[in-house]
């Protein structure tokens, strides 16, 4: 692949009356002013217009987890700034699918996007793109090769591809290309290289556990040890700039991909990279859809302190559990927990809402370090009202630190609170027996006809004929047990793989003191993952040695799609309580896959944890 030659203008260098200063005749060859002895209008003649320096801009992830019309904005922005060519690095399709008609459709839409450009666009595969054989089949036909390279006004452009089977890795025969890329381009002033997955951070992090990755990256880096070089990739959605080897490495943010977009100092943010090659390099400036960022916004170093005072938060929102199925009233307060070392000034306002009247509706306070500030809010209604009626009541918070000689690390969001029944887990006399039968079970009450939330592909849910759940749960002095018995129309399994690629089930379990437990977080938890087998013995579990000692699960295929039962000693519970326990936090989800080669869908009982649509009390089992 190559580009046609740069042509400048030729015109003579003239320059009327006497020039104080004398600038280089190849800088200045387009120039004609009139300069006077004694004073000019300007700093100086040098042009910045060296002729080997030239402008591209790089797109981030535009999917997964991708929010419309962003990409599509973000060319007609390129448009405008007119970059010599774009480059990419990958997830440019949905993907995660073996259907080729749905693989056509997300790949015209694609390139019907970037037919707009009015200059070269170069693909790049990301684990979206090239998900499996089907897809990768697919690239072949449309694109040819998944890696190759071009020279450019001296630098070479090296493109990898992440997903050469198996994920995440580099094989040998791409690093074989890489090495006679890298030989017959020896003369090269620089080289860049484009890249889905950040495979020296993977390399990193398997190293500090002591392990080895294996993705082929570290043999790359060795070809490149002995030119200047700079790396580009994505896949983490947070932008951050690395130094590795005297290199710089940079992991990109997103182009319409999925973000909480909480801004700049966090690194999450959609932007193009607008790069100026020069003769020491490769200078980068972060076009956002708003602004320009400087290429260093966000580095190894400043990202660190940002996550550790963000992480130093927690807003804790009380929940709002009733008897019964009318709610007449509540009194609950908002906790804000700051662990840093600085304060911390908080403030927040309750959205109007329909039935429920707040008081009061908007507040502020500073947090002292190390310490903790509540609001007391009081919640009426005008006449008791059905739960099931009652749609969440949003509360709009926001804080900021002020560091020392840093910009300040500000943050928002909205927290949710929902009336919800509160929620017993019966005594029960007669043992339980887990052998995946539910004969010892006189009911069900917990259901899941309509999900509180559908993640992987919620578009592959048809109902809850297609696949829903029932559960209960129980205890005895040895344990507290679970059954969970799934509708689901196909049975999909896949030995040797993670449970939430094929038919399963996900059970979290919080059993810390009851004050830990109301808090929206989900360290320190219980993570059982069960997928269905023929028979209880062939029943797929996930970490199971992770699991305290004495558990038991079991999983098994049924008629009409599995039942599932657990036990998990009562000691564990007393453990993490520090006595008798008194209640514990569940959250269950069903995995749902309807045909071999696609994610599926993932049908929650309740918000996940880690979901902005969580709530306080969502969950919440008292002994009984």
């Amino acid at each position: 692949m190559s580009f046609p030659k740069c042509v400048g203008l030729i015109a003579a260098a003239w320059v009327w009356g006497v020039c104080a200063f004398c600038p280089a005749a190849d800088a200045s060859a387009d120039l004609a002013v009139q300069a006077e002895a004694q004073a000019n209008p300007w700093t100086h003649l040098a042009l910045n217009n060296e002729p080997d320096r030239f402008q591209f801009a790089i797109v981030a992830d535009r999917t997964g987890g991708r929010r419309p019309a962003v990409f599509a904005q973000a060319i007609e922005r390129l448009n405008l700034l007119q970059p010599e060519f774009v480059m990419s690095i990958g997830d440019l399709i949905d993907g995660y699918t073996k259907d080729e008609a749905a693989i056509d459709a997300q790949w015209d839409e694609f390139e019907k996007i970037v037919e707009r450009l009015e200059m070269p666009f170069f693909y790049v595969p990301g684990n979206h793109d090239i998900t499996n054989a089907v897809m990768a089949a697919k690239w072949r036909e449309r694109f040819g090769r998944s890696y190759y390279h071009f020279v450019y006004r001296g630098v070479l452009f090296v493109c990898l591809n992440t997903e050469d089977p198996p994920a995440t890795h580099i094989s040998d025969a791409q690093v074989a290309y890489v090495a006679r890329a890298l030989a017959e381009a020896g003369d090269v002033r620089w080289t860049l290289v484009f890249m889905h997955k950040p495979l020296w951070v993977i390399e990193e992090s398997a190293k500090a556990k002591g392990e080895e990755a294996k993705t082929g990256w570290l043999k790359v880096e060795a070809l490149l040890k002995d030119r200047p070089y700079t790396v580009f990739a994505g896949h983490f959605h947070t932008y951050t700039m690395h130094e590795r080897l005297g290199r710089r490495y940079f992991v990109l943010a997103t182009t319409g991909g999925g973000s909480t977009l909480q801004g700049p100092r966090f690194g999450q943010f959609d932007h193009v990279v607008w790069v100026t090659m020069t003769d020491k390099g490769p200078r980068l400036a972060n076009l956002t859809l708003e602004g320009v960022l400087d290429e260093a916004v966000v580095t190894k170093e400043s990202l660190e302190q940002v996550r550790a005072l963000s992480s130093a938060v927690a807003i804790e929102t009380g929940p709002l559990l009733v008897e019964g199925d009318t709610f007449d009233g509540a009194e609950t307060k908002v906790t804000v927990h700051n662990e840093a070392d600085i304060p911390l000034r908080f403030q927040a306002v309750f959205g109007l809402h329909a039935h429920l009247l707040v008081n009061p509706r908007a507040f502020s306070f500073v947090v002292p370090p190390k310490g903790s500030r509540s609001a007391a809010i009081s919640i009426r209604v005008e006449e008791p009202s059905k739960v099931a009626d009652l749609a969440p009541l949003a509360l709009e918070w926001s804080y900021a630190y002020e560091p020392a000689g840093r910009p300040p690390i500000e943050a928002d969001g909205v927290r949710r609170l929902v009336v919800d029944r509160a929620l017993d887990c019966p005594r029960r006399r007669d043992p339980v027996v887990v052998d995946g039968r539910l004969d010892e079970w006189k009911d069900l009450p917990f259901e899941c006809r309509t999900p509180a939330l559908l993640l992987h592909d919620p578009a592959a849910w048809d109902g809850p004929e297609d696949c829903g759940f029932r559960f209960a749960t129980a205890h005895d002095d040895g344990f507290v047990y679970l059954a969970i018995e799934t509708t689901d129309d196909r049975f999909i399994r896949k030995p040797g793989k993670p449970v939430w690629v094929q038919d399963g089930v996900e059970i979290r379990l919080d059993a810390r003191p009851e004050a830990q437990r109301a808090r929206l977080d989900w360290s320190g938890i219980l993570t059982i993952l069960v997928g269905p087998g023929e028979t209880p013995e062939n029943t797929l579990r996930r970490d199971a040695g992770k699991w305290p000692k004495g558990t038991k699960a079991v999983c098994v295929k049924t008629g009409t799609g599995h039942v599932t039962e657990v036990a998990i000693p009562a000691s564990y519970l007393n453990g993490k309580q520090g006595g008798a326990w008194n209640g514990f936090r569940l959250s269950i989800a069903v995995d749902d896959v309807d045909e071999p080669g696609e994610q599926g869908a993932q049908v929650w009982w309740r918000p996940a944890w880690w979901h902005k649509e969580d709530y306080a009390g969502s969950g919440l089992f008292r002994r009984r």
